[in-house]
């Protein structure tokens, strides 16, 4: 529950941040609810979950959404690699702001890139010169055969559906054309992580490097939801949230609520107990 916590401070800070309060906690129960972070939300990866939020801030700092200090990202980078060796691949993932920021490096002191570059390669270089990385690596590249599929879930396209109708409403409503979203960078983005995501589901599809890049569905669902966050609050739009909020709701009541039966036998998360505390037989 420590780490739910905070995956919904994530979202209620963002808000803060873009003046947007009033959207905090629905943002925060669109994160919650999301089948995008199932994986994530349960005790199996709890550390590469909370990894992950350690990770936001560097997310933030580098794609413009919050001027947070670089001594505070570099603590939460290194928490980050205290927390789960999975620290280089989402240091990469929470980098890609950078990619689509072309005039990021030509507003930061050199010295500040130095040091930054040094922190990266120096924590991702202690976390390969581990035995236990390494040899997790190598099974997950070679010898894993299982990964899960919660990608390609009807969920989950049902969240896609709706983040593509809130893309239509917000170029509809802000009357942006193509051209001007190939200009913005919070759009640029957006962009890159849905390319990313596709990716993700696609090797889940065909089983291509499925065992190690179905590990990085949850960051990048992550990142995309905050991306898409953003761009349309930045736009004025940050009511075309609205269907997507509907739709991870009525995957929260319909999987987990009126369906019981996978929450007892399955491995659902935020499942109405079936029991009293008194009842349980350990």
């Amino acid at each position: 529950m420590v780490v739910a916590g905070g995956f919904a401070l994530v979202p209620l800070l963002l808000a803060r941040v873009l003046q947007r309060p009033q959207w905090g906690g629905l943002w925060a129960l669109l994160v919650l609810w999301s089948p995008l972070l199932r994986n994530f939300l349960q005790n199996g990866v709890t550390r590469q979950a909370l990894a992950t939020v350690l990770i936001t801030p560097l997310l933030m700092r580098v794609a413009g959404w919050c001027p947070i200090g670089w001594g505070w990202v570099a603590a939460a980078v290194a928490g980050s690699g205290l927390a789960h060796n999975s620290l280089p691949i989402t240091t990469i993932l929470a980098l890609v702001p950078a990619l689509t920021r072309p005039g990021l490096l030509q507003n930061t002191r050199r010295r500040t890139i130095v040091l930054a570059s040094c922190l990266v390669l120096l924590s991702v270089g202690i976390a390969l010169s581990q035995p236990a990385v390494l040899e997790k690596l190598n099974n997950y590249l070679f010898k894993a055969q299982y990964f899960n599929t919660y990608g390609l879930r009807k969920a989950v396209f049902g969240v896609e559906l709706a983040a593509l109708i809130t893309v239509l409403l917000t170029l509809w409503r802000a009357r942006l054309s193509l051209r001007a979203m190939a200009r913005d960078h919070d759009a640029r983005t957006l962009f890159a992580y849905s390319v990313l995501l596709g990716s993700v589901q696609l090797s889940m599809a065909t089983g291509v490097m499925g065992p190690i890049l179905s590990r990085c569905l949850d960051p990048i669902g992550l990142f995309w939801l905050l991306s898409l966050m953003v761009w349309t609050t930045r736009q004025g739009c940050a009511w075309t949230l609205i269907p997507a909020l509907l739709v991870v709701g009525e995957s929260l009541i319909g999987d987990r609520i009126l369906v019981l039966e996978d929450c007892i036998k399955g491995d659902q998360f935020l499942c109405i107990p079936d029991r009293w505390p008194w009842q349980v037989r350990w």
